[in-house]
């Protein structure tokens, strides 16, 4: 006798019927069907019903279709439980023998139920993202990567559609690289046909620099600001929208651009200025550069006393046609306008020199200066007539004038020196003081006096120097002079000629010869200066100082040196005079 559980029968033959799912307007029709896995399970979908037949034959060709005893349930059945399922008969019988196996051994032919669909996750990889108000923001290199998981029969396939495109199967990663906002809608299927719910993402891709765009305002003039400018960085991102702006001054670190660009501790002169934004989703704008010229330095007034004028004890006299002349000068910029107001007067703009009479006594005289940035130098002079405070005027240049340190010369009106004497340029102030001193050596480049200078080479020099004073006041001098480096030129005469000429074995030229009693003159010329001395040594002994012409006492070979030095120092030698007294 066969027994049989839930489900039996010696062979199943399953047949599914088909079920088509459409997805909205694009979704693609999939079809439900049982699906024999390679590892030899068979998944059979949940809604596809089941019908059990028998037959005596492997080829199935005498089947007969079971008729369930509740007819309700069982033509056809359904799969009841998610997973593995089973027909099977409670007590197995040998095949040989026919009869019942002991011990017991139960008969079982699994069928795997499966009712679920798949499960896809979508990623979003090798892009920045950024949360926005409505959607999220991906930067450049964006790839979608889906990957789908089921528990039952395994994925089939798994369906893209891209801004309501058809969908499209997934094989590989999508990239996105061009703005835009998405609509990205996704499912996937199992091997039985189980269709996942499609998912939508909706996401923008930004992959656009920001702009940023620099604006100035305050005080400026062109590309001159001063420090009371301000410099104002405008980024605009109109996707995933601005993250950062940062900003550098010269070679100073990158900063992060918070609403101020301080100018405070830049020096005067030219600076640049390089920034760029920073998007939230990591785009970089290509840096920007502004040049500018920072002008803190207001502009410098000169007050000077134009016509008669005399200075004694610290009082500056003048008379009535004396004028007072202010110029302002500025190192940048330019002076932008000055006005002037004598005894707390009416304030007047300046246009040229103006009086002051004596007949008013004690005068003082403010002004102010402003350059085309807005720098503001205010000053004020007084004079004294008749009163007993120092003055507070400076209206005296500084006294210049100049030396030389080491040797030196003077003949007639011109000055000689060497390469080694130093050249010195004075300048005294006794007032506001010594500013600058700078010269320039015949006619060429001027340079800054910063201390004793030299001359190498030899020639004629002028020097032309000045000297400012702390409001600058300015004095001038010429001096010429001439660098001498060469020594005199000696010349040697002998009192009598020659009266032969004789060889000697240690010497390579013959040797003039002159009769006992031979008497040497020296002398030395010098191009530009005196000669101070000349020095001689006879064959060997002490150098002498020449005073008088030399006799030669002593017969045979005879050498002498002799050395002519100037007043400058400059010497010339002049060595191997050498000659035979017989």
């Amino acid at each position: 006798m066969l027994r049989f559980g839930r489900f039996a029968g010696f062979i199943l033959v399953f047949f599914c019927l088909s079920m088509a799912l459409a997805w909205g307007q694009t979704q693609l029709t999939h079809t439900q069907q049982h699906f024999t896995h390679p590892d030899g399970r068979l998944y059979w979908p949940a809604d596809l019903p089941v019908y059990v037949f028998v037959a005596s034959t492997p080829d199935a060709a005498d089947k007969r279709q079971l008729e369930s005893e509740n007819p309700a349930y069982g033509n056809p059945m359904y799969l009841d439980t998610e997973g593995i399922n089973w027909v099977r008969s409670s007590w197995a019988v040998n095949n040989e023998t026919r009869q019942p196996v002991s011990p017991q051994v139960e008969v079982k032919f699994p069928v795997w139920r499966d009712g679920l669909a798949p499960i896809t996750r979508i990623t979003f990889e090798s892009a920045s993202r950024a949360a926005g108000s409505d959607n999220p923001f991906y930067g450049q290199g964006l790839k979608v990567v889906t990957t789908a998981t089921d528990a039952g029969s395994g994925v089939a396939a798994t369906y893209l559609s891209i801004d309501a495109k058809p969908y499209q199967k997934y094989t590989e990663p999508i990239a996105l690289d061009g703005n835009a906002r998405h609509v990205l809608r996704v499912y996937s299927v199992d091997a039985v046909g189980n269709v996942e719910e499609p998912q939508e993402f909706i996401f923008d891709v930004d992959v656009t620099a920001p702009v940023t765009k620099h604006t100035i305002d305050g005080e400026y003039s062109r590309n001159i600001l001063s420090v009371r400018a301000k410099i104002t960085l405008e980024a605009q991102d109109p996707a995933s929208g601005i993250s950062r702006v940062f900003y550098q001054l010269d070679s100073g670190g990158l900063q992060p651009y918070r609403g101020t660009i301080p100018f405070d501790r830049l020096a005067d002169g030219e600076h640049t200025l390089t920034y760029y934004a920073v998007d939230r989703v990591g785009n970089e704008e290509e840096t920007k550069s502004y040049s500018f010229y920072l002008d803190k330095t207001p502009p410098q007034v000169v007050a000077t006393i134009i016509g008669d004028q005399y200075q004694n004890r610290g009082r500056v006299f003048i008379s009535d046609r004396t004028t007072v002349e202010l110029t302002a000068t500025d190192n940048h910029s330019g002076v932008r306008s000055m006005v002037y107001r004598v005894d707390g007067g009416e304030e007047r703009e300046y246009q040229e020199p103006f009086p002051l009479k004596k007949s008013e006594g004690s005068h003082v005289v403010e002004y102010y200066a402003v350059d085309a940035v807005g720098n503001g130098f205010r000053g004020e002079f007084r004079e004294e007539y008749g009163g007993r405070e120092a003055l507070s005027l400076d209206m005296k240049a500084p006294d210049i004038n100049f030396s030389f340190g080491g040797s030196q010369f003077e003949s007639r009106d011109t000055a000689f020196i060497t390469k080694n004497t130093l050249i010195n340029l004075l300048a005294e102030d006794k007032d506001s003081g010594v500013r600058q001193v700078g010269y320039k050596i015949n006619g060429g480049p001027g340079q800054l006096y910063e201390g004793p200078f030299t001359i190498a080479e030899e020639g004629f020099y002028i020097i032309d120097f000045f000297s400012t004073d702390a409001v600058n006041n300015r004095n001038t001098l010429e001096f010429y002079f001439v660098v001498d480096n060469t020594g005199p030129e000696i010349e040697h005469i002998f009192s009598s000629s020659p009266v032969g000429s004789i060889t000697l074995d240690e010497l390579d030229a013959p040797l003039k010869v002159y009769p006992k009693g031979l008497t040497l003159y020296l002398g030395a010329t010098d191009a530009k200066v005196n000669t101070q001395q000349i020095y001689y040594s006879l064959n060997g002994k002490p150098e002498v100082a020449y005073t008088r012409p030399v006799k030669v006492e002593a017969t045979g070979i005879n050498t002498m040196q002799v050395r002519a030095v100037d007043e400058l120092g400059n010497e010339t030698k002049l060595e191997g005079i050498e000659f035979f007294v017989k």
